[in-house]
């Protein structure tokens, strides 16, 4: 006798949040960004909810459980696409931009980088950065005066990644420009991710100073990259451990390839750790008590000296400090994914060829994950208390297969250059600052960031 079969429920349409007439909330994501998605999420707690960029819909995912069915559970279905098509004029083909059978080529090809082995034994390369930099920070601390941490952390971090890619191969001139280079590429190329919907040839601003930075950026790195490397012992930078890979033909890696991958570690290693060495020193000139916490662990561990790779496990609180830092202000506030095909997540029906924006930042300050979410509390990453959490609440690194491969590299950057720094400096903000986030690009103060170090 049939039986009949258990009726599944059909997948919901998604709640709408509405904007403008025709633009939708395209005006508000240029404006504010971060505060926008904040205002969606909010008005429909735990749910997917969908809205509009110009003629654009996109489904805004923040729950870890939905988070989780579209970078782990279903990622195949779930692929970079449509947004991300923009950054190519940047990256090229490379590990951020690819899919498929190609990313797993370019993620075999970049694994070695980034080795526990590798990633130690460029903690000294790092260290000897900062300690070039301290004189310039005493010059300033002996002086009075202020310093623009904005600046001073994207020269820095800039420096810490032209030493650790090219050994000093690079003229100072040269890394100044690429520097500057870079930071109009990447602002320019990923506030127009909004406005991705605009056919190639619309007249957008800013396109010449694009142009003129890309053509920058090729000329130095292909230069390095087909420069001889001079005799004597081997080098222990990206370049050359790039340079000697092969790909799954064994064949050598080309110019060009070389080139993206280059151009993508830049980025990933100089732009976010430099956003997230601004947003902490901020946190700490806020914060006396924890800024005070700190530096008894720093001395504690170390005694004044030099952090070496293995002191970096003496250091928890540091580490919680700059995860609870990532946490407040993710430098990749946001990133979109793309459906391929007919799909759910949650239960709420997902046509294929979707855009998804996924947002560390709204889902951070998510007060069902997070108690007093917009409070600075780096107690919340104590091994008991991680464990407790859904896996996907905490997503500044993305996750699943292709969560990003240079994580342990910024972590171990961060916390050198925070020992180093916090063991001689103590930072405190310059008066009648308003200090918010402004997500046009990377997550960085809207305003810029003032502060004076003095001497401990």
């Amino acid at each position: 006798m049939p039986t009949n079969p258990i009726a599944l429920p059909s997948p919901e349409p998604p709640p709408h949040c509405k904007g403008y007439p025709l633009v939708g909330i395209l005006p508000n994501m240029l404006l504010d960004g971060p505060s926008e998605l904040v205002r969606l999420a909010r008005q429909h707690p735990g749910k997917v909810c969908t809205s509009t960029l110009g003629p654009l819909r996109f489904y805004l995912v923040t729950h870890p459980e939905h988070v989780q069915e579209v970078l782990a559970d279903k990622w195949q279905n779930f692929g970079k696409g449509g947004m991300y098509r923009t950054m190519r004029r940047l990256l090229g083909n490379s590990l951020f931009t690819s899919e498929g059978d190609e990313w797993v080529r370019h993620r075999r090809l970049m694994q070695p980088l980034f080795t526990s082995k590798y990633l130690a034994s460029l903690a000294a390369t790092i260290a000897q950065v900062v300690t070039n930099t301290i004189p310039r920070y005493g010059a300033a601390a002996d002086a009075g005066a202020e310093l623009d941490m904005v600046k001073e952390m994207a020269h820095l971090g800039e420096g810490i990644i032209i030493e650790t890619m090219f050994s000093g191969s690079i003229t100072p001139s040269e890394s100044a420009t690429l520097a500057e280079s870079f930071v109009v590429a990447v602002d320019t190329l990923l506030s127009r991710m909004f406005v991705s919907f605009l056919p190639s040839w619309f007249p957008l601003p800013g396109e010449r100073a694009l142009r003129q930075a890309l053509t920058t950026i090729d000329e130095v790195m292909l230069r390095l990259i087909r420069a001889p490397r001079s005799g004597g012992a081997p080098r222990n930078d990206l370049l050359s451990l790039l340079l000697s890979a092969k790909d799954n033909q064994l064949a050598e890696v080309d110019a060009q390839q070389v080139r993206d991958h280059l151009v993508t570690l830049f980025i990933a290693g100089s732009e976010t750790s430099a956003d997230t060495m601004t947003w902490l020193f901020y946190i700490l000139a806020t914060h006396p008590e924890v800024q005070e916490k700190l530096r008894a662990e720093v001395e504690s561990a170390l005694g004044g000296r030099t952090p070496e790779f293995s002191d970096l496990a003496n250091l928890p609180y540091t580490r919680m400090v700059i995860m609870e830092t990532i946490r407040l202000y993710p430098a990749g506030w946001f990133f979109p994914r793309f459906s391929k095909e007919d799909d759910t997540i949650g239960g709420t029906a997902i046509p294929g060829g979707s855009t998804i924006l996924l947002s560390p930042y709204v889902t951070h300050r998510d007060p069902a994950l997070w108690p007093e979410p917009n409070s600075f509390l780096p107690e919340r990453f104590a091994a008991e208390r991680s464990a407790a959490r859904p896996r996907f609440a905490y997503l500044p690194f993305g996750g699943g297969p292709h969560q990003c491969i240079g994580m342990q590299f910024a972590l171990i950057l961060t916390q050198m250059v925070t020992a180093m720094l916090v063991q001689r400096f103590r930072p405190s903000l310059v008066p009648g600052q308003r200090v918010v986030p402004k997500g046009r690009g990377s997550l960085k103060p809207r305003h810029g960031l003032k502060l004076v170090f003095t001497r401990v």
